[in-house]
Protein backbone atom coordinates (compact mmCIF):
# COMPACT_ATOMS: atom_id res chain seq x y z
CA UNK A 1 0.00 0.00 0.00
CA UNK A 2 1.15 3.76 -0.66
CA UNK A 3 -0.09 6.77 0.55
CA UNK A 4 -0.33 9.44 -1.26
CA UNK A 5 2.39 12.17 -0.45
CA UNK A 6 3.20 15.89 -1.59
CA UNK A 7 7.01 16.44 -2.19
CA UNK A 8 9.22 19.24 -2.89
CA UNK A 9 11.83 17.15 -4.67
CA UNK A 10 10.59 14.28 -7.29
CA UNK A 11 12.00 11.11 -6.50
CA UNK A 12 14.75 9.09 -3.87
CA UNK A 13 12.87 9.27 -1.00
CA UNK A 14 14.08 6.39 2.37
CA UNK A 15 10.96 4.82 4.30
CA UNK A 16 11.86 3.22 7.66
CA UNK A 17 9.66 0.50 7.50
CA UNK A 18 9.99 -1.77 10.40
CA UNK A 19 12.63 -0.84 11.29
CA UNK A 20 11.58 1.06 13.99
CA UNK A 21 11.22 4.41 13.50
CA UNK A 22 8.40 5.41 10.71
CA UNK A 23 9.48 8.42 8.84
CA UNK A 24 9.86 9.60 5.39
CA UNK A 25 12.92 11.87 3.83
CA UNK A 26 13.46 13.00 0.17
CA UNK A 27 17.07 13.44 0.21
CA UNK A 28 16.87 16.00 3.14
CA UNK A 29 13.76 17.40 1.93
CA UNK A 30 10.48 17.96 3.29
CA UNK A 31 7.82 15.66 2.99
CA UNK A 32 4.15 15.90 4.20
CA UNK A 33 2.34 12.74 4.37
CA UNK A 34 -1.40 12.86 3.81
CA UNK A 35 -3.98 11.70 5.79
CA UNK A 36 -4.75 7.96 4.70
CA UNK A 37 -8.04 7.16 2.99
CA UNK A 38 -10.72 4.93 4.07
CA UNK A 39 -9.48 2.35 1.05
CA UNK A 40 -6.24 2.66 2.74
CA UNK A 41 -7.56 2.05 6.59
CA UNK A 42 -9.39 -0.70 5.60
CA UNK A 43 -6.76 -2.12 3.19
CA UNK A 44 -4.27 -1.99 6.41
CA UNK A 45 -6.76 -4.13 8.88
CA UNK A 46 -7.06 -6.46 5.80
CA UNK A 47 -10.44 -6.40 5.19
CA UNK A 48 -9.84 -6.43 1.05
CA UNK A 49 -14.13 -6.87 0.14
CA UNK A 50 -15.14 -3.53 1.80
CA UNK A 51 -11.32 -2.36 0.46
CA UNK A 52 -12.64 -2.34 -3.12
CA UNK A 53 -15.80 -1.28 -2.65
CA UNK A 54 -14.43 1.79 -0.92
CA UNK A 55 -11.97 1.70 -3.97
CA UNK A 56 -14.08 1.84 -6.32
CA UNK A 57 -15.77 4.96 -5.52
CA UNK A 58 -12.75 6.65 -4.83
CA UNK A 59 -11.39 5.75 -8.44
CA UNK A 60 -14.15 7.14 -10.06
CA UNK A 61 -13.10 10.71 -8.30
CA UNK A 62 -9.86 10.21 -9.06
CA UNK A 63 -8.21 7.38 -11.09
CA UNK A 64 -4.61 8.36 -11.07
CA UNK A 65 -4.79 8.96 -7.43
CA UNK A 66 -5.92 5.51 -6.41
CA UNK A 67 -5.47 2.92 -9.07
CA UNK A 68 -1.78 1.93 -7.35
CA UNK A 69 -3.99 1.19 -4.02
CA UNK A 70 -6.67 -0.45 -5.79
CA UNK A 71 -4.10 -2.62 -7.56
CA UNK A 72 -2.83 -3.36 -3.79
CA UNK A 73 -6.57 -4.55 -2.66
CA UNK A 74 -6.59 -6.83 -5.93
CA UNK A 75 -3.43 -8.10 -5.23
CA UNK A 76 -4.38 -9.10 -1.40
CA UNK A 77 -7.72 -10.62 -2.73
CA UNK A 78 -6.35 -13.09 -4.68
CA UNK A 79 -7.50 -11.10 -8.20
CA UNK A 80 -3.72 -10.71 -9.96
CA UNK A 81 -5.94 -10.38 -13.16
CA UNK A 82 -7.37 -6.73 -12.12
CA UNK A 83 -3.95 -6.07 -9.87
CA UNK A 84 -1.76 -5.83 -13.36
CA UNK A 85 -4.30 -3.99 -15.09
CA UNK A 86 -4.51 -1.52 -12.39
CA UNK A 87 -0.13 -1.46 -12.69
CA UNK A 88 0.06 -0.96 -15.73
CA UNK A 89 -1.99 1.85 -15.79
CA UNK A 90 0.08 3.50 -13.16
CA UNK A 91 3.45 2.25 -14.52
CA UNK A 92 2.14 4.48 -17.76
CA UNK A 93 1.94 7.89 -15.91
CA UNK A 94 3.38 7.97 -12.72
CA UNK A 95 6.77 9.44 -13.39
CA UNK A 96 7.63 9.92 -9.60
CA UNK A 97 7.00 6.71 -7.59
CA UNK A 98 6.09 4.28 -10.87
CA UNK A 99 8.69 2.39 -9.38
CA UNK A 100 7.16 1.71 -5.81
CA UNK A 101 5.24 -1.37 -7.09
CA UNK A 102 8.87 -3.34 -7.12
CA UNK A 103 9.58 -3.05 -3.84
CA UNK A 104 6.09 -3.50 -2.56
CA UNK A 105 5.52 -6.15 0.10
CA UNK A 106 1.25 -6.35 -1.31
CA UNK A 107 2.83 -7.48 -5.12
CA UNK A 108 4.59 -10.67 -3.35
CA UNK A 109 2.01 -13.23 -4.47
CA UNK A 110 2.34 -11.86 -8.55
CA UNK A 111 5.84 -12.41 -8.85
CA UNK A 112 5.19 -15.87 -9.90
CA UNK A 113 2.74 -14.69 -12.62
CA UNK A 114 4.80 -14.39 -16.35
CA UNK A 115 3.15 -10.59 -16.18
CA UNK A 116 5.64 -9.77 -13.45
CA UNK A 117 8.95 -9.70 -15.33
CA UNK A 118 6.28 -7.41 -17.81
CA UNK A 119 5.48 -4.90 -15.11
CA UNK A 120 9.11 -4.70 -14.14
CA UNK A 121 10.94 -4.13 -17.34
CA UNK A 122 8.05 -1.61 -18.07
CA UNK A 123 9.14 0.19 -14.99
CA UNK A 124 12.78 0.09 -15.30
CA UNK A 125 12.33 1.48 -18.78
CA UNK A 126 10.11 4.09 -18.14
CA UNK A 127 12.06 5.44 -15.33
CA UNK A 128 15.50 5.19 -17.88
CA UNK A 129 13.39 7.72 -19.40
CA UNK A 130 12.13 9.63 -16.66
CA UNK A 131 15.06 9.84 -14.33
CA UNK A 132 17.99 9.75 -17.04
CA UNK A 133 21.16 8.93 -15.08
CA UNK A 134 19.44 9.35 -11.12
CA UNK A 135 20.70 6.16 -10.11
CA UNK A 136 24.33 5.13 -11.72
CA UNK A 137 23.67 1.29 -11.10
CA UNK A 138 20.14 0.48 -11.78
CA UNK A 139 20.14 -3.44 -11.84
CA UNK A 140 21.63 -3.65 -8.43
CA UNK A 141 19.23 -0.81 -6.96
CA UNK A 142 16.25 -3.08 -8.75
CA UNK A 143 17.47 -6.17 -7.14
CA UNK A 144 17.72 -4.21 -3.76
CA UNK A 145 13.97 -2.86 -4.36
CA UNK A 146 12.80 -6.29 -4.99
CA UNK A 147 14.61 -7.86 -1.75
CA UNK A 148 13.13 -4.99 0.57
CA UNK A 149 9.37 -6.12 -0.72
CA UNK A 150 10.45 -9.93 0.31
CA UNK A 151 11.61 -8.14 3.85
CA UNK A 152 8.39 -6.14 4.35
CA UNK A 153 6.52 -8.98 3.24
CA UNK A 154 4.15 -10.78 5.69
CA UNK A 155 4.10 -7.91 8.65
CA UNK A 156 1.03 -6.88 7.42
CA UNK A 157 -0.34 -10.82 7.59
CA UNK A 158 1.31 -11.18 11.34
CA UNK A 159 -0.69 -8.25 12.69
CA UNK A 160 -3.75 -9.06 10.84
CA UNK A 161 -3.70 -13.33 12.47
CA UNK A 162 -2.68 -11.66 15.70
CA UNK A 163 -5.31 -9.57 16.26
CA UNK A 164 -7.91 -12.22 15.04
CA UNK A 165 -5.85 -15.57 16.69
CA UNK A 166 -3.57 -14.28 19.42
CA UNK A 167 -0.29 -14.00 19.47
CA UNK A 168 0.16 -17.21 20.40
CA UNK A 169 -1.13 -18.96 17.49
CA UNK A 170 0.44 -21.57 15.41
CA UNK A 171 -1.01 -19.04 12.35
CA UNK A 172 1.50 -16.03 14.11
CA UNK A 173 4.02 -18.77 14.59
CA UNK A 174 4.31 -19.70 11.26
CA UNK A 175 4.49 -16.66 9.44
CA UNK A 176 7.29 -15.58 11.55
CA UNK A 177 8.92 -19.23 11.03
CA UNK A 178 8.34 -18.23 7.20
CA UNK A 179 9.50 -14.25 7.67
CA UNK A 180 12.90 -16.08 9.14
CA UNK A 181 13.56 -18.17 6.24
CA UNK A 182 13.11 -15.27 3.81
CA UNK A 183 15.12 -13.21 6.11
CA UNK A 184 17.92 -15.95 6.26
CA UNK A 185 17.85 -16.04 1.92
CA UNK A 186 17.85 -11.98 2.27
CA UNK A 187 21.17 -11.87 4.43
CA UNK A 188 22.61 -14.30 1.75
CA UNK A 189 21.69 -12.39 -1.04
CA UNK A 190 23.11 -9.21 0.58
CA UNK A 191 26.62 -10.27 1.67
CA UNK A 192 27.16 -11.44 -2.24
CA UNK A 193 26.45 -8.17 -3.37
CA UNK A 194 29.12 -6.37 -0.83
CA UNK A 195 30.95 -8.73 -1.57
CA UNK A 196 31.31 -7.70 -4.88
CA UNK A 197 30.33 -4.12 -4.41
CA UNK A 198 30.98 -3.05 -1.06
CA UNK A 199 27.69 -1.73 1.02
CA UNK A 200 25.11 -0.08 -1.51
CA UNK A 201 25.87 3.68 -1.60
CA UNK A 202 23.11 5.97 -2.12
CA UNK A 203 25.43 7.46 -4.92
CA UNK A 204 25.35 4.33 -7.18
CA UNK A 205 21.69 3.34 -6.35
CA UNK A 206 19.58 5.62 -4.30
CA UNK A 207 18.40 6.48 -1.32
CA UNK A 208 15.89 3.79 -1.10
CA UNK A 209 17.80 1.07 -2.26
CA UNK A 210 20.67 1.62 -0.08
CA UNK A 211 18.07 1.38 2.46
CA UNK A 212 16.58 -1.93 1.90
CA UNK A 213 20.28 -3.21 2.38
CA UNK A 214 19.93 -1.70 6.19
CA UNK A 215 16.82 -3.17 6.59
CA UNK A 216 18.28 -6.41 6.08
CA UNK A 217 20.92 -6.18 8.07
CA UNK A 218 18.58 -5.02 10.89
CA UNK A 219 16.13 -7.93 10.75
CA UNK A 220 19.35 -10.15 10.64
CA UNK A 221 20.96 -11.69 13.40
CA UNK A 222 22.89 -9.86 16.27
CA UNK A 223 26.12 -10.90 14.71
CA UNK A 224 25.95 -9.36 10.78
CA UNK A 225 24.55 -6.39 12.64
CA UNK A 226 27.83 -6.12 14.54
CA UNK A 227 29.55 -7.00 11.56
CA UNK A 228 28.12 -4.10 9.35
CA UNK A 229 27.50 -1.26 12.10
CA UNK A 230 31.04 0.50 11.56
CA UNK A 231 30.85 0.44 7.42
CA UNK A 232 27.69 1.61 8.31
CA UNK A 233 28.84 4.66 10.08
CA UNK A 234 31.54 5.55 7.50
CA UNK A 235 29.30 5.62 4.90
CA UNK A 236 27.11 7.91 7.02
CA UNK A 237 30.54 10.36 7.87
CA UNK A 238 30.61 10.21 3.48
CA UNK A 239 27.14 11.50 3.36
CA UNK A 240 26.93 7.65 1.40
CA UNK A 241 24.48 6.37 3.86
CA UNK A 242 21.67 7.69 6.29
CA UNK A 243 22.41 8.55 10.04
CA UNK A 244 19.19 7.50 10.85
CA UNK A 245 20.14 4.23 9.63
CA UNK A 246 22.96 3.74 11.48
CA UNK A 247 20.85 4.77 15.40
CA UNK A 248 18.54 2.19 14.37
CA UNK A 249 20.96 -0.49 14.19
CA UNK A 250 22.70 0.78 17.02
CA UNK A 251 20.06 0.91 19.38
CA UNK A 252 18.89 -3.14 17.79
CA UNK A 253 22.55 -4.29 18.78
CA UNK A 254 22.08 -2.90 22.20
CA UNK A 255 18.95 -4.45 22.93
CA UNK A 256 20.18 -7.55 21.49
CA UNK A 257 22.80 -7.33 24.08
CA UNK A 258 20.65 -6.70 26.66
CA UNK A 259 21.81 -3.16 26.96
CA UNK A 260 19.78 -0.12 27.37
CA UNK A 261 19.60 1.24 23.46
CA UNK A 262 20.85 5.27 22.96
CA UNK A 263 18.49 6.80 20.70
CA UNK A 264 14.83 5.39 21.70
CA UNK A 265 13.99 3.73 18.48
CA UNK A 266 13.25 0.46 19.78
CA UNK A 267 9.63 -1.08 21.28
CA UNK A 268 8.38 -3.91 22.29
CA UNK A 269 4.52 -4.82 22.79
CA UNK A 270 3.97 -6.00 26.20
CA UNK A 271 1.42 -8.79 26.35
CA UNK A 272 0.80 -8.39 30.04
CA UNK A 273 -0.64 -4.80 29.99
CA UNK A 274 -1.47 -5.00 25.83
CA UNK A 275 0.19 -1.65 25.57
CA UNK A 276 3.47 -0.60 22.99
CA UNK A 277 6.34 0.18 25.15
CA UNK A 278 10.25 1.64 24.90
CA UNK A 279 12.98 -0.41 25.51
CA UNK A 280 15.65 0.61 28.34
CA UNK A 281 16.75 3.97 27.71
CA UNK A 282 20.45 5.05 28.50
CA UNK A 283 20.53 9.20 30.11
CA UNK A 284 16.48 9.36 29.07
CA UNK A 285 16.85 13.37 29.91
CA UNK A 286 19.32 13.89 26.86
CA UNK A 287 17.51 11.13 24.47
CA UNK A 288 15.83 13.82 22.11
CA UNK A 289 19.38 15.86 21.79
CA UNK A 290 20.99 12.48 20.06
CA UNK A 291 17.54 11.98 18.31
CA UNK A 292 17.66 15.15 16.66
CA UNK A 293 21.51 14.90 15.73
CA UNK A 294 20.72 11.85 13.66
CA UNK A 295 17.88 13.64 12.32
CA UNK A 296 14.85 11.81 14.29
CA UNK A 297 12.15 13.71 15.79
CA UNK A 298 11.24 13.92 19.24
CA UNK A 299 10.60 10.84 21.57
CA UNK A 300 7.27 11.87 22.56
CA UNK A 301 5.77 12.41 18.74
CA UNK A 302 7.82 8.53 17.93
CA UNK A 303 5.73 7.21 21.12
CA UNK A 304 2.48 8.64 19.94
CA UNK A 305 1.91 6.46 17.07
CA UNK A 306 2.34 3.50 19.34
CA UNK A 307 0.06 4.95 22.08
CA UNK A 308 3.05 5.65 24.16
CA UNK A 309 3.04 8.60 26.22
CA UNK A 310 6.49 9.16 26.85
CA UNK A 311 7.48 10.62 30.01
CA UNK A 312 11.50 10.96 30.38
CA UNK A 313 13.39 9.92 33.76
CA UNK A 314 15.51 12.30 35.75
Amino acid sequence: MRFTVTLTLILIHTLFLQGQENMIIVNGDTVYEQKPSRGDFLLGKGKTKRVLKAYRREYKKSPKETAYNFACAFARNNEPDSAFKYLFYNAEYDTSFGFLCLTDPDFITLRADSRWLKLKDTVLSHFSKWHPGLISNLPLAAKLWDMMAWDQAYYNEVDIARNKLGPASPVVAALWNLKMIIGERNQLELDSIIGIYGWPKISAVGHYASNSAFLIVQHSTLEKQEKYLPDIKLLCEQKECEWQSYALMYDRIKVGQGLPQLYGSQITYNYVTHKYEFFPIEDEINVNKRRAEVGLNPIEDYGKIFGIRYVPKK
